[in-house]
């Protein structure tokens, strides 16, 4: 549960953008919006690829900071997007899957490593299948509910909430995470 709790309160924000970014930027007038899809999933593969000499060296609660904000400030553009007219626009929507590619290509091994290291080496199978419950229970309920905000109150709403699913999803890991994968100090 000490990966898998804060991955359920973040990965609704990753349904939100598997589901509906695309639908964001045919309702903004992006052409081709899906450039979007293009550029996070570049930006999480190089992360991935380049990510895990890092994490292995700083305390996991550093990392998953960093790549929070990383995924707060890919909303924060998505949100501006909506305010921008043209090309601004479409920039704006493209640009905002850099910090979020970021942020999916950390949170998601990060917080699986820790499942799989706070569980005993036979209970490697059952650590990886809560965490990956945890992953299809988030972003199945999440889909609704964003479904629902979106056609009540529009996309903005839906995107603070996003914010919001991060937020608590880090103070999850502050609560869940074990207390050597919170401190602060480089390890040797």
């Amino acid at each position: 549960l000490h990966g898998a709790l804060p991955a359920l309160c973040i990965v609704p924000a990753v349904g939100f953008v598997i589901f509906f970014v695309g639908l964001y930027g045919t309702v903004l007038g992006v052409g081709n919006a899906g450039l979007f899809y293009t550029v996070s999933a570049v930006s999480m593969v190089v992360v991935r690829l380049k990510s895990g000499a890092f994490m292995d060296r700083v305390p996991a609660i550093k990392v998953l900071t960093a790549a929070v904000a990383c995924g707060i400030v890919g909303f924060v553009v998505l949100l501006a997007a909506g305010a921008l007219e043209g090309g601004a626009r479409e920039a704006a929507l493209y640009a905002a899957g850099l910090p979020y590619g970021l942020c999916l290509g950390v949170c998601q091994p990060l917080n699986q490593s820790i499942a799989v290291k706070c569980s005993p080496p036979e209970r490697w199978g059952a650590a990886n299948a809560v965490f990956q419950l945890a992953i299809d229970v988030g972003m199945g309920a999440s889909t609704v509910v964003w479904g629902m905000l979106n056609d009540t109150l529009g996309f903005s709403a839906s995107l603070v909430g996003a914010i919001i699913c991060l937020l608590i999803g880090y103070a999850m890991a502050w609560l869940a995470y074990p207390p050597e994968e919170k401190r602060w100090h480089r390890r040797r």
